[in-house]
């Protein structure tokens, strides 16, 4: 059987299972049933009604149920089932532009290239005309400062080599410094592929508990740095600054402190990384997203 272009892995909720947009777009991927899959991870202690998944009305997919506990292990679990070419992660409270992500995989796929990024939009539902989409300019400054992976595609090559940590937090940017992105030959597109839906109930960002886990991704990347798997090059310290300064900002008091000690410990335990992580620092604060 002939592999598919593009894998897609779907984390779903039980308070996703009767939103009829995901229903929309999830059933628009069998426009494309000939290049696209979609692993659907159902992450829940209770097993869905079957006719949820009916009304999905899918050809080319694949579901997987089981209580993960957390966006990074769901998406582990689904990236095992995968043999496609490229894989890519959409979330399920977005809307990723179906046509144009595959459009940019393909384009990727003939360039030979080993990993494919898209723009993307952030959409307000509070403000008139509020979505903004940031544009890279080939470079991976915006993905330092914005790290997500929902509009990123791994070819086979680079996602064989890495998987997700079990986290709440911060798993996606660890993904992708893993994925050792500046060594890599990348495509980048100009065409929006995928729209961030901040307005939707659930976020991550907005809960304490999930937060606390930020400091355990800190840890786990200063890992990584400390004993040279990772470089110390201004895409992994950027994207390490961008999450202590995200820790610093949303976390409650006690969880702030013990962050900027982190931060000022590690910077002054280890002279190889101090100036590149102030420099690093300095740029995520002025919002520099091209310079690298």
């Amino acid at each position: 059987m002939k592999s598919h272009l593009l894998t897609a892995v779907i984390p779903i909720g039980e308070e996703h299972l009767a939103n009829n947009r995901i229903k929309h777009w999830v059933a628009e991927a069998n426009n494309f049933s000939s290049e696209l899959k979609l692993v659907i991870v159902y992450d829940s202690e209770k097993s869905p009604p079957s006719r949820h998944f009916e009304d999905f009305k899918l050809s080319n997919f694949e579901i997987i149920k089981g209580n993960f506990g957390s966006p990074g292990s769901a998406r582990k679990a689904g990236q095992i089932k995968v043999d496609s070419k490229w894989l890519c992660f959409w979330d399920s409270d977005d809307e990723p532009d179906i046509a144009s992500f595959l459009e940019m995989v393909r384009a990727a796929e003939i360039n030979e290239c080993e990993i494919a990024i898209g723009n993307f939009e952030i959409a307000k539902i509070s403000e008139i005309d509020s979505s903004t989409v940031y544009s890279h300019g080939n470079s991976l400054g915006v993905v330092a400062n914005n790290p997500g992976i929902w509009r990123i595609a791994f070819s086979q090559k680079v996602y064989s080599e890495i998987k997700f940590e079990d986290l709440r937090m911060a798993e996606d940017q660890i993904y992708v410094l893993d994925g050792e992105l500046p060594r890599r030959k990348i495509y980048f597109d100009k065409a929006v592929v995928y729209k961030y839906l901040s307005y939707e109930s659930g976020q991550l960002t907005s809960n304490r508990k999930a937060l606390k886990e930020i400091e355990s991704a800190i840890k786990l990347i200063k890992k990584r740095i400390t004993s040279g798997v990772l470089p110390i090059d201004k895409f992994s310290m950027k994207i390490l600054s961008k999450i202590y300064l995200t820790a610093i900002k949303k976390g409650s008091l006690c969880s702030k402190i013990r962050v900027i000690l982190d931060y000022f410990k590690f910077i002054s335990l280890d002279r190889s990384v101090r100036i590149p992580m102030l420099k690093a620092t300095i740029g995520v604060l002025t919002n520099k997203y091209n310079r690298l």
